[in-house]
């Protein structure tokens, strides 16, 4: 016999290895966990017995049927297991395609362009504006297109509550070039012509939109498509107004991009590009009846500063009243005159002669003369003469004036001088120019 472990011979009838000391099976015992060799005895594990060190470990208990795998030694899948494996695979690259589908779809501009409209044919301003593509306005045209501004370019309300049907249509080159400017397609360019029509109804609505891709927006690895603002401009509408009027549309001052030129009758003009809708137009100048007018495509509106306010009038009634006054008073004090320093001054004609004749009618220097004088019941109109920078105003006075006048009498056969007086009485009729300049009037004639 020899030691199961070891191997080395065993005498009969021992119970233990004398070299390692492993008890020895007896017949009761079977070992059942190796097999004989020429050798003696090999461990299940694959120990060699003559090795201490490579000899089998497990114990009685832990040896089993060497013919026989446990499932942790089992290494291979069962065609169950690789089916599975192959359906959860393609189940992942499917999901993966069609969501890859899914968001090309999302992210494809002509749909954007058919949500725009649904929006329009809805009547969904939120919706609509939201779909905006702003990046190109000024802060300063933004406050020209505003959602409120932006619900007068969709369709009537009362069409949209008989119902709308839509359709979107590709631009061709052609009409690219007629309807955007000559603008091109790219690949951040797309063209569409929106186009509805109410039920029952002949004459369909259309706008032309350019889609832009969207440079920091996007569909995971697809762009994102807005309606370009501006695109939605018509033709310029022509405008014109005097120098010096404050304009606004919609209660903002005009863009200076706008102004185009000015003529020779000092006619302010503009091209003016908002979006297809109409818009409030209201012109103001000190002293002038606001203007107003409602601006619409392809329509050219005059702003005319053609109606002074009660208030003006009753400045220059009072003006002229006082200038003509002042006149007489310097006349007859012989002193300079305001109103002829200040018509002087403004470019009219010189009146210091007249004023010196009428000094000398008033003073004969002779002790003759008019004193004592008197204005009175003045009356007046104001007419405005023509527009423009150089607006003119005139005004017609009517009153009366009071004096006593004083005459030298010489009697050559006494020698005796004497100065009789007649109070006299007539009618005063006079007129003074104005002329609009630096938003004030300033004199430049007067006669009487």
């Amino acid at each position: 016999m020899f030691c199961r472990k070891c191997g080395a011979p065993l005498a009969e009838g021992a119970r233990f290895c004398k070299k390692c000391g492993i008890p020895v099976l007896t017949t009761s015992e079977p070992d059942l966990s190796g097999r004989q060799t020429d050798r003696g005895i090999w461990p299940e594990n694959g120990g060699n017995p003559n090795d201490p060190q490579d000899s089998g470990k497990k114990s009685r208990g832990d040896r089993k049927d060497p013919g026989k795998k446990t499932k942790k030694e089992r290494k291979g899948f069962s065609g169950k297991q690789i089916a599975a494996c192959v359906i959860l695979l393609l189940l992942t690259v499917a999901s993966i395609v069609g969501t890859l589908v899914t968001v090309k779809r999302l992210a494809d501009p002509e749909r954007a362009a058919r949500r725009y409209l649904e929006a329009l044919l809805t009547g969904d301003v939120g919706a609509a504006y939201g779909m905006l593509d702003f990046s190109d306005v000024s802060d300063e045209l933004l406050e020209f297109l505003t959602p409120e501004v932006f619900a007068r370019t969709m369709p009537a309300q009362e069409s949209i509550d008989a119902g709308l049907t839509g359709d979107v249509k590709w631009m061709k080159t052609s009409e690219i070039r007629n309807r955007m400017g000559g603008n091109a397609e790219d690949e951040d360019h797309r063209f569409y012509t929106l186009t509805w029509k109410e039920k029952g109804s002949r004459e369909p609505g259309e706008v032309s939109v350019m889609l832009v891709r969207q440079e920091e927006k996007k569909w995971g690895i697809f762009p994102v498509w807005k309606v370009d603002a501006k695109a939605l401009q018509f033709e310029p509408i022509l405008l014109s107004a005097p120098q010096g009027v404050a304009l606004t549309i919609d209660g903002h001052p005009l863009l200076e991009d706008w102004f185009y030129q000015t003529n020779g009758n000092g006619i302010n003009e503009y091209q003016v590009r908002l979006w297809n809708t109409s818009y409030k137009l209201e012109a103001s100048r000190p002293g002038f009846e606001p203007f107003s007018a409602v601006l619409s495509p392809e329509k050219k509106v005059e702003v005319q500063m053609n109606t002074l306010t009660e208030d003006c009038k009753k400045e220059l009634l009072n003006r002229s009243a006082e200038y003509l006054r002042e006149t007489l008073t310097a006349a007859s004090a012989g002193t300079e005159s305001q109103a002829v320093e200040e018509i002087d001054a403004n470019g009219g004609e010189n009146y210091r002669a007249d004023l010196s004749q009428m000094q000398q009618m008033f003073n004969s220097g002779d002790g003759g003369g008019i004193q004592d004088m008197a204005i009175s019941d003045l009356k007046g109109t104001v007419v405005l003469l023509n527009q423009g920078d150089s607006s003119y105003a005139e005004v017609k006075l009517s009153g009366k004036m009071a004096y006593r006048f004083i005459s030298r009498y010489h009697n050559y056969y006494t020698g005796e001088t004497t100065y009789p007086s007649q109070d006299c009485s007539e009618d005063l009729p006079a007129s003074f120019q104005y002329r609009y300049q630096d938003d004030g009037w300033k004199l430049v004639d007067m006669s009487f």
